[in-house]
């Protein structure tokens, strides 16, 4: 392949402000799912209704906690960084008398995220989840519909999960933030 032939085969990096541009101007609409990742507008994938019962079980669990500790934000933006503004499907979010509300949650804001995986698996495996790492969100948790079980990935260092784990069955976890409410991987799968 020549040179003149990649660049005609090189895509176009997109960030939060030109994204932000084309939803305003009616480019995309209600019924078009996309995130921002890596640059590139990605089609998010179906939510199955085993996904859908997963956060909504992890919905319910966190908000346990109460809204004076935290806000509990389900399938909505978190600004990773200028080219990434993925939409994980849970994410745990510092108090809003804690955080900046002129834009999207930041990475300083976000206690946990969750990505509950199916069809997505790959995407939230491979992509998002180093994207969280990158981006030094404290932990993320990737729940695998498929192996029935929760890999936690903690101790983000130079744009990688320096603990991961993984947890199935009756084993119990819980976030950083709230050692204290533990879940077990039964109660979120069932």
């Amino acid at each position: 392949m020549t040179a003149a032939t990649q660049d005609l085969l090189t895509p176009f990096r997109m960030d939060r402000k030109r994204y932000y541009d084309l939803l305003v101007a009616g480019v995309f609409g209600p019924d078009d799912r996309i995130e921002l990742l890596n640059g590139q507008l990605v089609k998010k994938m179906v939510i199955g209704n085993r996904h859908n019962q997963c956060v909504n079980r992890l919905n319910m669990h966190f908000a346990a906690l109460g809204a004076q500790r935290l806000v509990v934000q389900v399938q909505g933006p978190v600004q990773a960084d200028e080219y990434n503004e993925p939409e994980p499907d849970v994410a745990l979010l510092r108090p809003d008398d804690e955080r900046d509300l002129s834009d999207h949650a930041r990475p300083e804001d976000v206690l946990l995220l969750v990505e509950v995986a199916e069809s997505s698996l790959l995407r939230d495996r491979n992509i998002k989840i180093p994207l969280y790492a990158r981006a030094g969100i404290a932990e993320a948790w990737l729940v695998d519909l498929i192996s029935n079980a929760v890999f936690v990935h903690r101790d983000p260092a130079d744009g990688v999960y320096g603990s991961i784990q993984r947890y199935t069955g009756s084993d119990t976890l819980a976030p950083l933030a709230f050692p204290e409410h533990r879940v077990s991987v039964d109660a979120l799968l069932r």
